[in-house]
């Protein structure tokens, strides 16, 4: 027989299974389609057709509408467009490499007004230096 904290501790353990199910398959739903779209500047360069400088400009919102009372999503949506073109603007002299595999492992963001992500925003990108195996 279960006294009422052993019932209390399960019930609360598999809420917390519950939820963390249900996150899982919000986030398998949400990556199975780009949250965003994408208007290149110069789609010439931005498709990696053309060679050119280390620096991408595109427009950027948030497919649907989010609304102005929630700017922690509109900074989530941010920041997602912000991973969006960054690696792949290193190699943009670089026609002949292709990469195989990318990884942003640090960039910080600073928002010092708000915004509607839901609205275009400008992107741009660009790489000042590249080399072994690194690049900025």
């Amino acid at each position: 027989m279960r006294t009422g904290c052993s019932i209390r501790l399960h019930t609360k353990l598999c809420l917390h299974s519950a939820l963390n199910v249900a996150k899982q398959g919000l986030n398998k739903l949400l990556a199975t389609e780009v949250p965003i779209e994408v208007k290149p500047v110069s789609p010439a360069q931005f498709y990696r057709h053309v060679s050119g400088e280390p620096r991408r400009l595109f427009w950027a919102r948030a497919r649907g509408h989010i609304g102005e009372g929630n700017m922690k999503l509109h900074c989530c949506v941010a920041a997602y467009v912000s991973d969006f073109a960054l690696l792949g603007t290193v190699l943009l002299p670089y026609p002949k490499y292709k990469a195989r595999f990318t990884a942003s492992l640090d960039h910080a963001m600073w928002f010092h007004s708000t915004f509607r992500s839901d609205e275009w925003m400008l992107y741009e990108c660009d790489s000042p230096w590249a080399g072994q195996s690194l690049l900025l």
